[in-house]
């Protein structure tokens, strides 16, 4: 089996359908840290086909082309600093 066959494998076992809690714990997992100065705001809005949206206050949204991206009309200056900061 070719490289890009065991990619394209490996890809297609973690999208299963039997393995959607797990993915989104572990993104959940990841994304907890944005709201370490706050986790009583840390929260799973929504989970759909286009993505994760995370946060109450301060909202980050997860998709699988662009990863975490802070949702700004909805954060505020301190958490896009820190968000921003995580980053580097």
């Amino acid at each position: 089996m070719g490289k890009a066959v065991e990619a394209t494998v490996a890809a297609e076992t973690i999208l299963d359908h039997r393995n959607l809690d797990v993915l989104i714990l572990g993104i959940a997992t990841q994304a907890q840290k944005f709201w370490e100065k706050d986790p009583a705001d840390f929260k799973i809005l929504y989970v759909g086909v286009t993505g994760i949206l995370f946060g109450e206050t301060n909202q980050v949204k997860w998709n699988i082309s662009d990863g975490f991206q802070p949702v700004k009309a909805h954060c505020t200056e301190a958490f896009l600093a820190h968000f921003d900061a995580l980053q580097e």
